[in-house]
This record gives C-alpha cells, sequence and structure tokens, in this order.
C-alpha cells in the first residue's frame, strides 16, 4: 500500500512544465531498504511470493497423472493445434448459437499463449497445468510491474496484497485448471491497473491494456462487454487530454505513438477471429453478436444483477476459497458493507487530493458499473464462474479504501486551501519508484507494514491449501485413465492387421452420469498418443472438435464407444460390437455407498412427488443435480454420486453402429 504522502507527487522540468508520465529512476534505485536490499528488487519478491502456493500445487498435483475432461480437454486438444495446419482461430465451444451453428467464446488467445510452455515442458497434461500457471503468472508480473510504475517499491507491495487477496479468494483450482472462465482472472486486474496508469499519463501502458483486454474479452466472453466499456472509457480519456495537450506537440507525438502501438497490437490479436468470421459460413462472432442482442432466455436484470454482484464483493471469502456453487446463495451484507465503505473512503481521497487514488478509484467505479451491466445480461442458470471478476474488484475496493485510510490519518492541507493537483492538466505522477519531495525511498510505514502483512498471510493461507490439492473429477478422469492405454493397444492391433488408408477412428459415447466429459477425454489421450479419431460430423460434437476433427462417413474405419454406467450393459448387447477395455477404480465400500446413494435418491424422489425427475437418475445424473427446487438433501445425495462416479468401457463396432 502506497505511503502516506506520496499520492500527489509531480515532476517538473526546467521549464516549470510537467515532464511526462514516465521519469528515470537512476537514484531511486541506488537507495535500499533498510538491510541493504534495493527497492528495485521488491516487485521481483512480490512476485516470487505470490507464486510459491502456485508452484506448491503443482508438486502436489504432479502425481497421480491427470486426465482433462471435457472443456479442459478440448482446450488441450486446440492448444496441439497451434503450428498445425489448423490453428485455433477462434475460443472454447461456449452457450452461444443453436445446434446447428454452436457458438464459441470470441478468440483463440488463450491457446496460443500456453503453446509454448506446453510445448516445452513435454506436450503432456502436466505441461497443460504449468502453461495455465504461467499465464496467470504473467499477469501477477505484469500487475506488479505497472504498480512499481505508479508508486515504487511501496506501491509494488501494495498491488502484491491485493493480488494475494484475489488468489487466495479464487483457490489453487482457478490458477491449475486452463478452463477459460478461470484464464483471464488476474488478467482483468492488469487491465484496471493498466488503464489507471494510463490515467495517471503513463501512455506506455496503454499497449498493456490492449493486451490484458483482448486477453480477456477473447477467452470469456462474460468479459466482451466489460472490455468494451473499459476500451471507450480509455478512449475517450486520451483523447480528452490530446485535445487539452494539443499545444505540447511533444506530447501529442508521445500520445500518439503509444495509442498506436496499442491499436496495432489490438488489430493483430483480432486477426484471427476476423479471418474466422470471414471466411466460416455463418462467423463466430456473428453468432457472439446475435446472442448476445437477442439472448434465448430472459437476462435476470439490474437488481438481479446488483443482488449477484454485491455477492461476490464478499472479500472474507478469501479466508476459505471459492468451490463450485459460491457465490449463488448467501448474504449481501459484505458487498453493501464494502461498498459503502469504500464510497466513504474515496470522498476522502477526493478532499485530501490523491491523484494517483482519486484515478484508481474513478477506474474502479468505471469497472463496477461495467460489471454490474454485464451481470444483468446474464441468463439462465448463474453459475459462480461467470462473475469472478467480481471478487477481482472487491479486492481493488479493498485496496482503495486502506490506501484512504491511511491518508486520512496522516497531516495535509484540507480542502480549498489551495489548487486541487488531480484537477490540474499538468499532473503526472512520479513512476519508478519515485516519491513526494521529502519522503524517502523506503520507510516502512504503517501501510506497507500492513501491506506486506496482508501478502503474506494471504499467500500462505493459499500456500496451506495448495499443499493438500486434489484434482476436480479426479474419479472420473482415474475411471479413464483405466481404459486409455487398453484402447490405444486394441487399436493399434488393428492398424497392425489392416493399416489405414486415410481412415480414422470415429469416437462416439453415452455417458449417463456427465456431459460426456470421459469421451472428450478419450479423444484427447488417443491424439496424444497418435491414435488417428475425430467425430462424427452431428451438432453434438461438431462445436467442440471443430470442422479438421469431424470425419466423413467414408472416411470412417471404426466406431469407438465409450459407455458410461448403465450404457455399459446396452453396449455390450450390441451385435459386433467388441469390448476392448474396462475401468472401475471405486473401491468395494465406494461403490455400495453409491448404490445406497442410488436408492435414497429414488426413494424421495417419489416420496416427493418428483417422479418426473426419475428418467435423469439413470440417464443424466449431472442434470439431475441442476434441476430447479430440488430439495437439499437430494441434491447433496446427487452431487456425491456425481463425485463417486461410475464405470466406464469402450467397445469396437463397425462404422455408424449405434445402440
Amino acid at each position: 500500500m502506497p505511503s502516506p504522502g506520496s499520492g500527489t507527487a509531480t515532476r517538473t522540468g526546467a521549464d516549470g512544465r510537467d515532464g511526462g508520465g514516465v521519469a528515470p529512476h537512476a537514484r531511486a534505485d541506488q537507495r535500499r531498504i533498510p538491510g541493504g536490499l534495493r527497492p528495485v528488487a521488491v516487485p521481483v519478491l512480490v512476485v516470487v511470493v505470490l507464486a510459491v502456493p502456485l508452484v506448491v500445487a503443482l508438486l502436489a498435483l504432479r502425481h497421480p497423472r491427470w486426465y482433462p475432461l471435457l472443456d479442459l480437454a478440448q482446450t488441450e486438444m486446440r492448444v496441439r493445434d497451434v503450428g498445425t495446419t489448423h490453428p485455433p482461430l477462434i475460443g472454447l465451444l461456449g452457450r452461444f448459437g443453436s445446434g446447428d451453428h454452436p457458438g464459441s467464446h470470441p478468440g483463440p488467445m488463450s491457446f496460443w499463449f500456453m503453446w509454448p510452455v506446453w510445448a516445452a515442458a513435454g506436450r503432456s497434461s502436466f505441461a497443460l497445468r504449468v502453461a495455465s500457471v504461467t499465464v496467470h503468472l504473467v499477469a501477477i508480473g505484469a500487475a506488479v510491474a505497472v504498480a512499481w510504475r505508479r508508486g515504487g517499491a511501496r506501491m509494488a507491495v501494495g498491488v502484491g496484497a491485493l493480488l494475494a487477496v484475489a488468489a487466495s479468494t479464487f483457490g489453487v483450482a482457478v490458477f491449475l485448471e486452463p478452463w477459460n472462465p478461470y484464464l483471464p482472472s488476474m488478467w482483468w486486474l492488469v487491465l484496471v491497473l493498466a488503464v489507471w496508469s494510463a490515467l495517471c499519463d503513463d501512455w506506455p501502458m496503454l499497449p498493456v491494456a490492449a493486451f490484458a483486454g483482448s486477453f480477456c474479452a477473447q477467452t470469456h466472453a462474460s468479459y466482451a462487454g466489460m472490455v468494451g466499456g473499459m476500451a471507450a472509457f480509455t478512449v475517450a480519456f486520451v483523447g480528452f487530454k490530446a485535445y487539452r495537450r494539443r499545444h505540447d506537440r511533444g506530447e501529442l507525438r508521445r500520445i500518439a505513438a503509444w495509442t498506436a502501438i496499442a491499436a496495432g497490437i489490438a488489430v493483430v490479436l483480432w486477426v484471427p477471429p476476423l479471418i474466422d468470421q470471414l471466411t466460416a459460413s455463418k462467423g463466430n462472432l456473428s453468432i457472439i453478436a446475435e446472442d448476445f442482442l437477442h439472448p434465448p432466455a430472459d437476462p435476470i436484470g439490474l437488481r438481479s444483477g446488483l443482488v449477484e454482484l454485491l455477492r461476490r464483493l464478499n472479500v472474507l471469502q478469501a479466508f476459505s476459497g471459492l468451490r463450485a456453487g459460491v457465490g449463488e446463495t448467501g448474504s449481501i451484507v459484505p458487498g453493501v458493507l464494502l461498498l459503502v465503505a469504500w464510497a466513504g473512503s474515496g470522498a476522502v481521497a477526493w478532499r485530501r487530493r490523491e491523484a494517483r487514488l482519486n484515478r484508481l478509484n474513478v477506474v474502479a467505479g468505471v469497472a463496477l458499473l461495467l460489471s454490474l451491466y454485464s451481470a444483468s445480461r446474464i441468463y439462465g442458470r448463474v453459475w459462480y464462474y461467470l462473475l469472478l471478476y467480481g471478487w477481482s474488484l472487491g479486492a481493488v475496493m479493498l485496496l482503495t479504501t486502506g490506501w484512504a485510510l491511511m491518508v486520512a490519518f496522516r497531516p495535509g492541507p484540507a480542502a480549498g486551501d489551495g489548487p486541487r493537483d488531480d484537477a490540474r492538466d499538468a499532473v503526472h505522477d512520479r513512476p519508478h519508484g519515485a516519491d513526494a519531495p521529502g519522503v524517502p525511498a523506503w520507510s516502512w510505514t504503517p501501510a506497507t507494514a500492513l501491506a506486506a502483512t496482508a501478502l503474506l498471510v494471504f499467500s500462505t493461507v493459499l500456500g496451506v491449501r495448495a499443499s493438500g490439492a486434489t484434482a476436480t473429477d479426479a474419479m472420473a478422469g482415474a475411471a479413464l485413465g483405466e481404459v486409455v492405454a487398453p484402447t490405444a493397444t486394441a487399436l493399434r492391433a488393428r492398424m497392425a492387421e489392416e493399416p489405414l488408408r486415410g481412415e480414422r477412428f470415429v469416437v462416439t459415447w453415452t455417458d449417463t452420469v456427465s456431459l460426456g466429459g470421459q469421451g472428450w477425454g478419450l479423444i484427447n489421450e488417443l491424439e496424444r498418443v497418435g491414435i488417428p479419431v475425430g467425430v462424427a460430423d452431428v451438432p453434438l460434437y461438431r462445436g467442440g472438435a471443430r470442422g479438421h476433427r469431424v470425419v466423413a462417413d467414408r472416411d470412417a474405419r471404426a466406431t469407438v464407444h465409450l459407455a458410461v454406467g448403465t450404457a455399459i450393459d446396452v453396449w455390450r448387447a450390441v451385435p459386433d460390437a467388441t469390448e476392448i477395455a474396462y475401468g472401475d477404480p471405486r473401491s468395494r465400500a465406494e461403490r455400495a455407498e453409491f448404490r445406497r446413494l442410488h436408492a435414497r435418491v429414488d426413494r424421495r424422489l417419489r416420496s416427493g412427488g418428483r417422479d418426473d425427475l426419475l428418467p435423469l437418475l439413470d440417464s443424466q445424473l449431472f442434470l439431475l443435480a441442476l434441476a430447479p427446487d430440488l430439495p437439499p438433501e437430494v441434491e447433496r445425495d446427487t452431487r456425491r454420486m456425481l463425485e463417486l462416479g461410475e464405470p466406464v468401457a469402450v467397445f469396437v463396432a463397425p462404422p455408424g453402429t449405434t445402440a
């Protein structure tokens, strides 16, 4: 957290005019923190402290081997496509469009971003986790670097505390799972901080904002509207500044140059989605726009959107971490209290003429309004991952509130004692660790000590959780793991008996438990070991696989079918279907528990008059768990059944075989 007294510093040249947004910092770099440490080393240490829990989590999950399922399997398939003749042009399959024209999230930046690390780390599923952590660490490093530019070592520690609170709230799963709703979580904070820095006339941060905003908007559509609004706000501010500085040719050249670089970066990053838009029969951007303008269901509206956002402003969640279902219910009181405290602290900062803090509050306010609008446009179930940005904004508001609290207790001019420095056109903050006149480059102020304590405490909390990290859907992944090797062996034997001549194996599945996650996982694992596989040309498979994985009937060598749960007996009765693999990692006690839960759910549904849901118990357990007005005890039992899972089996049959 920045020290009192450093919020309104300016840098003035020999001509009495402000000298620009980036100041030399040689002298600040030469000063040392007590103990001999240079201030420039502080941001590095902050990033290291934040990285330790993520490395601990990676080590904890090194074994047993992880098998990506559903969206995560599709993600690795798209990362694998980078550098091939079928590079990804759009994002992961989303809830857009229709069955004939399924839509995906806007862009492929996350796939391209992860590919170098994934490839260098061995192209394994663990390498995908390493790549995911790297994406977040780069964002963390960028956020701390922006803080360093705005206020040196103390600001780096303050923003480090902000990131620690946000990371502890999210939990390690958000960083380890390369899921598209998770990947932008830290980059959204980078965007907020970079726009703040640009408001302080730090024009080199415009390209950073362009990159961060593009990454967020492309990776998950829930950020698209907010990024667009933030971009419009930034462009308006830059235009206003350019008009005010119209007589300063040097400053105009700087503004124009960095704005052009930012625009160029944005254009380059959006080339792949534009190529898809211009070459596809129905462009993905058109599908998304149509869905946004004409949603398939009524959005929840501003009132419900506000309630949902307030639930996410609960910074107390940092002590327990996120989990599925968090935020969907709960009190709005912590969020209301934080909002009130933030508004009050903003008034204090305005009266005390804290330029940097005022501008950060402005950006946070704009982000908050955009978040409210984005939340109001959600339709259907309000999944927790659709509002991850709410917890990030809560951390920003907590930071600015604490900063203002420190300002309130330091001596300073009262309102009206002189011109407001944050209203003067020539105000520029001293970046790179430069401080206000008379304030040393480093001192253990109460604010700094509090921020450093928060950084260490919340990083430790996250690290403790990380040491015991477990994979999500562990039982389903383990079941898939038991059938991958036997399936690959059987298919290789068939290929040896009769070599393929351009044909591929068509993978299909019947999943009575989830949404076909193990089916997508099987495709991913067979691709990994070089087995030529694809999917049938049906809407269920086409959107997730993309066109080059769709196999025409004439090119199908055989059907490879993965059956889950009760579907296994159905496929065992199919003529010409040969069972080549079976997996059930559950213990005898776990299988018995599943049977008991099944009987209890069946009984409670019948006694509660919900016979309409009984077919889902043996055909689609996941949808049963999501049924509206489901009794809490039934939902609890159903979710436990999902954790336990059911056995899987793989069959090979002639092309086109169905049960």
